[in-house]
């Protein structure tokens, strides 16, 4: 029931979105036009229901024939809706100000709107068709009294949001697998989203993925759309790719880490962070937490020292980034926690929907661990886990980003 009605308010609302785009640029049009734009337009509203369908129903290829200009044409009308707003607070503006102080603003004509409705989501398409092509790699450093002075670091690529489908193919795969060679890491992590919707080349992408090692393992947490794409058949891909699943377990992979993983609410596993955080195996590592959502639950708030998220994309598409920062302040980037933790936001190594990106790049994390170079003092009481007598690490680390 739930299903249902989410899918209708989707509709309800990207309907609404075609409704206004249409209206908006009618006037260019002769009336004969406008009944194939609109036509055009129906078919486009239903393509990425119809794929997540065809999906579901085992139709792979028809799946993404749907799929693809589905998605094209979401981010190109998202854009055009933006720009429309634009126009629509400007016209505002003018005539509120013209009430004040009757400064004569021009108000945009109908043609002129809608050629820039037009211009704009083009220009905008473009570019976030050329940004989703981009790849970086940010670095974060982590010092840590737990290394030993000149002990060499211990290095952590983590990955998420790949959103393997349609729109994310091996090709794909393949740049992210190089990066992650790059890094030369311990232990590879990945923080759920690995895989969006089924597709035909799924397995060319897990044979890539299957062809990453790391000396201390590969570790992964399942995101909100694993669950879309079936718990069951996510976990048996995952696996597939030579992943350990994390989620409500610990790992300690070497002498370093204690990993905990946090499955994405959607799946419906609870969150046993705080549980798995206090048991004693956690005692002389650094405890660090894999949850998809960049939230900290208050059973785990004081208990960790580093947690990797993703789940935002930073947004994705700009102005999208407003709308989603009311919902994670955590967008994306380094968060320091009052406790002294910290919280990193991956931007994401793939993207959802719309095959764009506007001044969100992707990126693959590269955590470094390194020994601590300050005195070692003792720190605060407050700053120690619970139950904890001597420090594990010290909670003033600075994380320093660099793409």
């Amino acid at each position: 029931m739930r299903t249902v009605v989410f899918a209708a308010v989707a509709l309800a609302v990207y309907g609404a979105m075609h409704m206004g785009f249409y209206l908006r640029v009618r006037v260019l049009l002769p009336a004969e036009v406008r009944i194939v734009l609109a036509g055009f337009m129906v078919l486009l509203l239903f393509c990425p229901f119809a794929a997540m369908l065809f999906s579901s129903s085992g139709l792979n290829a028809t799946a993404a024939a749907a799929a693809v200009p589905g998605y094209l044409w979401m981010g190109f009308l998202f854009l055009a809706v933006c720009a429309g707003l634009a126009v629509r607070a400007w016209d505002l503006a003018a005539i509120s100000l013209d009430r004040m102080v009757s400064l004569g603003i021009p108000r945009a004509d109908p043609r002129s709107a809608a050629f820039f409705v037009l211009g704009a989501a083009l220009f905008g398409s473009v570019w976030g068709l050329v940004e989703n092509r981009l790849l970086f790699t940010t670095t974060v450093t982590v010092p840590t009294r737990l290394l030993a002075p000149g002990e060499k670091p211990l290095v952590a690529a983590y990955i998420s949001d790949l959103h393997l489908g349609p729109t994310n193919r091996p090709e794909l795969t393949r740049r992210v697998a190089e990066k992650v060679r790059q890094a030369r890491p311990d232990v590879i992590l990945c923080g759920g989203d690995l895989v969006d919707t089924h597709a035909p080349d799924l397995l060319q992408s897990a044979e890539i993925l299957r062809g990453l090692s790391a000396p201390l393992g590969k570790y992964a947490v399942l995101g909100n759309h694993e669950a879309y794409y079936g718990v069951e058949q996510a976990e048996a891909y995952l696996r597939s790719c030579g992943f350990t699943l994390l989620g409500g377990k610990t790992a300690s992979p070497g002498n370093l880490l204690f990993l905990v993983g946090v499955d994405d609410p959607a799946t419906g596993r609870p969150d046993r962070s705080g549980e798995l955080l206090s048991v004693p195996g956690a005692k002389g590592r650094l405890p660090l937490v894999l949850r998809h959502r960049p939230q900290v639950p208050k059973a785990s708030a004081e208990r960790f020292a580093l947690q990797l998220s993703g789940h935002t994309h930073g947004g994705q598409i700009l102005p999208f980034h407003l709308a989603v920062a009311l919902f994670y302040p955590r967008l994306a980037g380094r968060y320091e926690t009052p406790w002294g933790g910290a919280v990193v936001t991956c931007r994401g190594t793939g993207s959802w929907g719309p095959p764009m990106r506007i001044l969100s790049p992707r990126e693959v994390l590269v955590v470094r661990f390194v020994p601590e170079k300050a005195a070692m003092e003792p720190l605060a009481e407050e700053t120690l886990l619970p139950g904890q007598k001597e420090p594990m690490v010290n909670q003033r680390e600075s994380l320093e980003k660099t793409a």
